[in-house]
C-alpha cells in the first residue's frame, strides 16, 4: 500500500465541504444528540472540540469562486484562485482547513475509542487463557495503540489507511451545514478520507503560496539576469553584473568605472565583490572565480566600455 494521492476532484469535494461547514449548526446537532441519547458514550472529544467553534466570516468572493462554482471546476483552476486572492482570504482558507482536519481527527478518536471500549468488555466476558480470551486480549491491545497513536498524530498515511482497510463499520455524525450533517453517519473509513484529503490540501496550498511568495520576492531585473545565467558565458555574466550595477549613474558603485580611484573606491569592490558571490554563488564556486580574477573581469568590462578617468 503506496501513499494516498487524493485525485482532483476529491480535493475540490473536501474543500467545498469545508466552505458549506455552519460550526454552529453543528455545535447545535451535538448537543441535541447528547441530551436525547441519553447515555454518555466512551468518549465524545468531538463535542468537546467543536464546543466553542463559532462561524468565521465568509470568504472573499472577489477573488475566489463559491463552494457551488468550485464543484464545476479542476483543483488546478480553484488552486491559482486562492494564490491571486488576498492574504487575509487564504489565511481564513487555511484555518479552515485544519479546524476540519483536526475535527475529523477528534471524531475518528471517537469511534476508535468505542472499538477499543467493545473489545475490552468482550475480553472480560471471557476466561482468561483460553484461546478465544488471547485472541480478545490482542485485539484490545491493537485498538489500544491505535487510540494512543492517532491522539499522538503520530500515525503516517500507510497507519490511516491501514485503519480505514480494517474499520469495524461503527457511524457517527459528523458537522455539514445549515440544514443536515455532512453525511447521515460517518464512519470511520470516512473519517481517515477527510483526515487525508485535508491534509494534502493544506500542503498543496502552503506550496502554492510559497512558490508565489518566493517569486515575488525575485525583482524581475534579478530574474533577467538569472536567465542569462543560464545561457551565457561566465564572462558575460559578469559583463551584465557591472553594467547593473556599475554602469547605472545613480548607483553607488559607479565609482568603480575608472580604472585607478583612491578612498571611496577602495571601500566598494569589495562589497560589490560580495554581492556578486550572493547573486552568482554557483559561478563563484564551480567557475572558481577568485576575487583577483573578478577585478580581471572588472578591468575586461572597463576596457570595452573605453571608460577614460577623468
Amino acid at each position: 500500500m503506496g501513499e494516498y494521492i487524493p485525485t482532483e476532484q476529491e480535493l475540490a469535494d473536501v474543500l467545498c465541504r469545508i466552505r458549506e461547514t455552519d460550526w454552529e449548526a453543528a455545535v447545535r446537532r451535538s448537543n441535541d444528540i447528547w441530551s436525547k441519547s441519553g447515555c454518555r458514550t466512551v468518549r465524545n472529544g468531538y463535542k468537546d472540540f467543536i464546543k466553542n467553534f463559532k462561524n468565521l466570516r465568509d470568504i472573499s468572493q472577489e477573488y475566489m469562486g463559491t463552494p457551488e462554482q468550485w464543484r464545476y471546476y479542476t483543483f488546478s483552476f480553484i488552486l491559482g484562485q486562492i494564490v491571486s486572492s488576498p492574504t487575509k482570504d487564504q489565511r481564513l482558507l487555511l484555518e479552515l482547513v485544519n479546524r476540519y482536519r483536526e475535527t475529523a481527527r477528534e471524531r475518528l478518536l471517537d469511534v476508535v475509542s468505542r472499538e477499543w471500549h467493545k473489545a475490552g468488555e468482550n475480553k472480560e466476558s471471557l476466561v482468561k487463557g483460553t484461546p478465544e480470551y488471547l485472541i480478545a486480549e490482542n485485539d484490545d491491545q491493537r485498538l489500544k495503540d491505535k487510540f494512543y497513536h492517532i491522539e499522538q498524530d503520530s500515525l503516517s498515511e500507510l497507519d490511516m489507511l491501514d485503519i480505514a482497510e480494517n474499520s469495524c463499520g461503527l457511524w457517527w455524525e459528523f458537522l455539514g451545514d445549515s440544514e443536515r450533517q455532512e453525511m447521515t453517519d460517518v464512519d470511520e473509513k470516512s473519517l481517515v478520507w477527510r483526515i487525508l484529503v485535508a491534509q494534502k490540501l493544506l500542503e498543496r496550498i502552503d506550496d502554492a503560496l510559497r512558490q508565489i511568495q518566493q517569486q515575488a520576492a525575485v525583482r524581475p531585473e534579478d530574474q533577467e539576469l538569472t536567465a542569462h545565467v543560464k545561457k551565457n558565458t561566465v564572462f558575460e555574466v559578469a559583463n551584465l553584473f557591472f553594467d547593473k550595477y556599475i554602469g547605472d549613474d545613480n548607483s553607488r558603485f559607479a565609482v568603480l568605472r575608472v580604472g585607478k580611484g583612491k578612498g571611496k573606491r577602495q571601500e566598494e569592490l569589495p562589497e560589490l565583490w560580495d554581492l556578486f558571490k550572493k547573486e552568482h554563488f554557483e559561478i563563484s564556486q564551480k567557475e572558481a572565480i577568485s576575487r583577483d580574477s573578478f577585478k580581471t573581469y572588472l578591468n575586461n568590462w572597463r576596457s570595452k566600455k573605453v571608460i577614460t578617468e577623468k
